[in-house]
């Protein structure tokens, strides 16, 4: 896996070759369809870090020989080289790569499960914008999330107050595109801190908000003095008649609405997602051992968890959520017409909510990636299985 940080406007260039073989390690070639890299198999290319689409020589040229300064990464197979020497931005004079390179990292190990913390180290250094899943993943309705899910988003994730009535604050990221959770510990003391609003990164608007401090999600424990963690990440804690709303939001013939979340095993009747204007539409209601449905209002489900298709009854979605858990949930939500709601009043919601990522369009193709994209964060599950 080879990490580079570099700006060029040249359209011909070799970035690392093994003369020997010959590896070339990608080539940049305007106007060629030859193959964009040497000796090496099953390549995939990213661009700060977003997979890219590149077959040709061409591409590569098209893709990185803009001028400007960018993070590529490259990761595959490669035998072993065969040389004790690497030629670094050359190969013959035509080929040399003329750039401002001010990274290179390479490893001879498998490391695809840290490729994207490797990024966000690399451009958290460095300033570079990384793509985020909405970036790879556009058009989306909402996205609530304690990450940044877009490298053009510069809004705030929450915004939080403590349990003393002070003053609201707005939290956005660290250097790492997460949560910042030093601004809330500092913020909060020995205070508890609890979630008023979650900004949409949609670039739509719908956040989702809670007005009446007792029913808002906790995300800072003042005796403990602990941002929520789950499997490692921060996490919204919620307690029984907790639940957060946007009233904007429609439903559309096909909905896709990706879920990060885990119940405690002991939530009463819990559910995920309601139609703020309806008391009888709603999906994720999960009880153990009840074969009766776990939706209402929304035609042709589908549900997977943790990239695995799993059944629509009461008791899968409560065995599916016993642990941290992928859920997408797809159908047609078009009779949702008043907001979508984390819960509602009187209810319960599952103990640990950390994203919800809503599609009013068919990502079925896309689902597997973005399913990734997220597992990669939260690393919840192993590969991903063949549903």
């Amino acid at each position: 896996q080879v990490h580079s940080v570099f700006s060029t406007s040249d359209t011909q260039w070799v970035l690392l070759r093994d003369s020997t073989i010959p590896k070339n390690i990608p080539i940049a070639q305007a106007g060629s369809t030859g193959t964009p890299i040497d000796g090496v198999t099953s390549a995939n290319f990213y661009k700060n870090s977003a997979l890219q689409s590149i077959s040709t020589r061409a591409e590569v040229a098209t893709t990185y020989s803009t001028g400007t300064q960018s993070l590529m990464t490259i990761n595959g197979n490669i035998a072993s080289t065969g040389s004790s020497t690497i030629l670094f931005g050359t190969y013959v004079s035509s080929f040399t790569m003329n750039a401002k390179q001010q990274e290179l990292v390479i490893y001879t190990t498998d490391e695809t499960s840290n490729r994207t913390g490797i990024e966000t180290n690399i451009g958290g250094y460095y300033d570079i914008p990384l793509a985020g899943l909405l970036d790879e993943y556009s058009g989306a309705e909402a996205g609530y999330s304690l990450r940044r899910l877009s490298s053009t988003y510069t809004g705030s994730a929450i915004k939080v107050q403590d349990n003393v009535g002070g003053a609201t604050l707005d939290v956005g990221f660290d250097s790492n595109r997460e949560l910042d959770t030093s601004a809330i510990a500092a913020y909060g003391g020995v205070n508890d801190v609890f979630v008023e609003t979650w900004y949409d990164q949609s670039g739509n608007g719908n956040n989702s908000t809670q007005a009446t401090s007792a029913n808002r999600p906790k995300i800072y424990d003042g005796t403990t003095g602990a941002v929520v963690i789950n499997n490692g990440k921060p996490s919204l804690d919620f307690k029984a008649g907790d639940f957060m709303a946007d009233t904007t939001w429609n439903g559309a013939s096909t909905t896709y609405i990706f879920n990060v979340l885990q119940s405690n095993g002991l939530e009463a009747l819990p559910r995920i997602g309601i139609d703020v204007g309806s008391v009888v539409e709603y999906y994720g209601l999960g009880i153990n051992g009840n074969t009766g449905a776990s939706s209402a209002g929304i035609g042709s489900l589908s549900q997977f968890s943790n990239g695995t298709s799993i059944g629509a009854t009461r008791n899968d979605i409560w065995d599916a959520l016993q642990s941290q858990s992928v859920l997408t949930v797809s159908g047609d939500f078009s009779t949702w017409t008043g907001g979508f709601g984390l819960t509602r009043s009187g209810q319960k919601m599952y103990t640990f909510g950390q994203e919800f990522i809503i599609y009013n369009s068919d990502q079925s193709t896309n689902r597997t990636g973005i399913e990734t994209n997220i597992n990669d964060f939260y690393s919840i599950y192993g590969p991903t299985p063949t549903p």
